[in-house]
Parts: C-alpha cells; sequence; structure tokens
C-alpha cells in the first residue's frame, strides 16, 4: 500500500480568526518585551552610575532614530497590556461569546497600534 504524499500547509493560505490572531500577537508581544529587559537594565545600571551616567543615557535616548527603532517595544508593551486586560476580562466571564470575542479581539488591535502611535508621536515631539 503506497503512503500518500505528506500535506505541507501553507500559513499564508488558513483562516486564522480575530482571537487566533490576537493570542499568536499576545506571544510574539511577550517574547518582544522579554528580549528588550537586558537592554532596559543595561540602561538603568548606567542612569545609576552617576549625572554623568544619567545624561549620556538621556542623550542616547532623545535620538529619533533610537526612537523610531523602539516602535516594536512600544507595540509589544501596548498590546501586551491591553490583551492581558482581555484575558482578565475572560476570566471574569466578560466577553466570551463568539460576536464579543470577536469584537474585542479586533478592539485591541486596532487599540494597541493607535497607542503605540500616540506615544511615539508624543515622544518624537
Amino acid at each position: 500500500m503506497p503512503k500518500s504524499a505528506p500535506v505541507y500547509l501553507d500559513p499564508l493560505r488558513l483562516y486564522l480568526s480575530p482571537m487566533a490572531w490576537l493570542s499568536l500577537l499576545h506571544r510574539a508581544s511577550g517574547l518582544l518585551l522579554v528580549l528588550a529587559i537586558p537592554y532596559a537594565l543595561w540602561l538603568l545600571q548606567q542612569s545609576l552610575d552617576g549625572p554623568a551616567g544619567y545624561r549620556a543615557v538621556a542623550q542616547q535616548l532623545s535620538a529619533p532614530a533610537l526612537k523610531l527603532a523602539c516602535l516594536p517595544w512600544i507595540w509589544a508593551l501596548c498590546h501586551h497590556f491591553l490583551a492581558g486586560l482581555r484575558h482578565l476580562g475572560m476570566d471574569a466571564h466578560r466577553g466570551l461569546q463568539l460576536a464579543n470575542a470577536r469584537r474585542a479581539s479586533l478592539g485591541v488591535m486596532a487599540a494597541a497600534g493607535v497607542l503605540s502611535a500616540a506615544i511615539l508621536g508624543l515622544w518624537l515631539a
């Protein structure tokens, strides 16, 4: 009996619900935040070394190129926070119906983008 050829799934052709996208993005944002910890701790250490270290960190963080480079981490923080609030609501048995869950998922993703852009806009100003 010949074996059938393995079926390879094309992830770009799969349909994922908004809840699945939110879950995937929640995991990705958590990973980005964890990866940012060493840099954030290094900056904190440098800023606490004294006035010269604080000025060096402040000057480094005032560069517009670095601010734009921080956009993924700003998004990750906003998305992870808002998705976490949504999960807390689900733990309290709020928004468990399919239509409400879809709306909340899309709302979290949209709000994270808008909030990230607003924070970046204020930081660049």
